[in-house]
């Protein structure tokens, strides 16, 4: 359940990212993360850091939301984020 729903979030970013013609560097450099992280966020198998989600989302000047269309989970991943961030 969870793999099908990180592969949704990185199906729906590598569109967004090849419908506004950015090389991974490129989306990288625009969301002040590393290629790497677009790469696996783009790849869908591993957990995802909520703000990586969110800067993503922002260089694609995309609502966080519309990364998914399953948005309980989506925001059960930004919550669950924030609250480790809390916790540290």
């Amino acid at each position: 359940m969870k793999d099908t729903f990180l592969s949704e979030v990185g199906q729906r970013v590598y569109a967004l990212r090849k419908e506004q013609r950015l090389s991974q560097e490129q989306l990288a450099e625009r969301a002040e993360i590393s290629k790497q992280t677009v790469s696996v966020i783009e790849g869908g198998k591993r957990d995802i850091l909520a703000s990586s989600i969110v800067s993503i989302a922002e260089a694609l000047d995309q609502k966080l939301l519309s990364l998914t269309d399953d948005q309980y989970k989506f925001m059960k991943l930004i919550i669950d984020g924030f609250l480790d961030l809390c916790t540290k």
